[in-house]
């Protein structure tokens, strides 16, 4: 069966991914390869990553927090605005398989 059959199919035959195919770092190796210089992310701020940029954000977030000592199922949590450094981090998380645990800037009050 091709990737984009399985793709397709997914889980249980609902259109949803495998769990296997929705690694961020292999979902990006892949779009990198197909879409490269394509936008895949703008910013507010008029900035954009490509797809290959993105891959390449992602790699280099996942070096660095491999250098503080993260690794796979380790909570990561950052207090910065919504925009590129979030993803980064995010992104960069993902590819080690720490957990994500981002701090929202507007919660205020009750909420929290």
């Amino acid at each position: 069966m091709s990737s984009a059959t399985q793709e397709t199919e997914g889980t249980a035959g609902r259109g949803f991914p495998t769990r296997e195919q929705a690694v961020i770092s292999a979902v990006l190796i892949d779009r990198a390869a197909q879409y490269g210089d394509k936008v895949f992310l703008a910013y507010q701020d008029g900035s954009e990553w490509t797809y290959r940029d993105t891959l390449a954000e992602s790699w280099r977030a996942a070096n660095a927090l491999r250098g503080l000592g993260v690794g796979r199922g380790d909570p990561v949590s950052v207090l910065v605005p919504a925009g590129p450094a979030l993803m980064r981090v995010w992104l960069g998380a993902a590819t080690l398989g720490a957990v994500f645990a981002p701090l929202n800037l507007a919660a205020r009050g009750r909420f929290l």
